[in-house]
């Protein structure tokens, strides 16, 4: 499963990326082209935030590993990187902005992927 997302307030777009060959999946020639080149395949990652610095973000999922725990692990992950990339980073003083788009996203996201994850 692949789907794109727009993250209006940002302008960010996200593709939520599901398959059972995470790995391959993500040395596909469009990902690569998104986001250049993956991790070494040598680091067993069952789930990955992506993001190239040009407001484009990916979360890949492998099937055998979408729960609820990690979809909410990837989106703090994507939270973060989104907030980094718009210079709106979130530290002691200023968290609001983090925990209001975290929780834009997992309702999102877990609208999306929720269904399909395992419980």
């Amino acid at each position: 499963m692949k789907k794109c997302l727009h993250v209006p307030i940002y302008d960010a777009v996200v593709w939520l990326v599901v398959s059972d060959e995470i790995h391959a999946t993500r040395k596909s020639r469009s990902m690569v082209k998104l986001f250049g080149e993956p991790p070494p395949a040598e680091v067993d990652w069952a789930a990955l935030c992506d993001y190239n610095g040009r407001g484009i973000f990916g979360i890949f999922v492998g099937s055998e590993s979408l729960t609820v725990d990690v979809i909410a692990h990837e989106v703090f992950h994507l939270t973060y990187r989104i907030l980094e990339w718009a210079s709106a980073g979130v530290d002691k003083g200023n968290h609001e902005a983090g925990a209001l788009l975290h929780g834009y996203l997992m309702n999102l996201i877990s609208g999306i992927l929720g269904p399909l994850a395992k419980r």
